[in-house]
């Protein structure tokens, strides 16, 4: 795929918060604020600003990042450009849901933010503080069963 790059990791990989959110420039908080106000015009205002896991540093054991704001990651997909300097890796957890009658697929709305019309396997997700542990620690398992949740009713 396109520059994509891909991390072998542990069936047990942790994922740790250790650092805070870091500030921006001027120039490139105006630019982020810009992009936001461009993407909430153009979907009606429903997009939340929510915290997200963004990785640093990736090993095959840890997972170690920051919380950023939606609102940056919207900035970084619209303005690739900005990815230098805004450097967010956002962590997803993803599942597959295999039924009697085969794989369960969803297909994200047209007006979706990220990856528009296209199909996915549900459940799927960011990382957000809703699976935050003690110290920091962050339970993907746990927000992957929220994603359940939330997208297919699942308890």
């Amino acid at each position: 795929m396109n520059n994509w790059q891909f991390h072998a990791v542990a069936q047990d990989i942790s994922l740790r918060v250790v650092r805070p959110m870091p500030p921006l420039p001027a120039w490139l908080e105006a630019r982020v604020d810009a992009i936001w106000e461009s993407e909430q015009a153009r979907l009606g205002g429903v997009l939340f600003n929510g915290r997200v896991f963004s990785a640093d540093i990736i090993t095959p054991h840890f997972v170690y990042g920051h919380w950023t704001e939606y609102r940056r990651i919207v900035a970084q997909m619209r303005r690739p450009d900005l990815h230098t300097a805004l450097a967010i890796r956002p962590v997803a957890v993803g599942g597959v849901i295999l039924g009697p009658d085969g794989l369960l697929f969803g297909r994200r709305p047209e007006r979706a933010v990220y990856q528009a019309g296209e199909w996915q396997l549900p459940p799927a997700g960011n990382v957000d503080p809703t699976c935050a542990r003690a110290e920091g620690l962050l339970d993907p398992v746990g927000m992957l069963l929220v994603e359940m949740a939330e997208e297919l009713g699942l308890p």
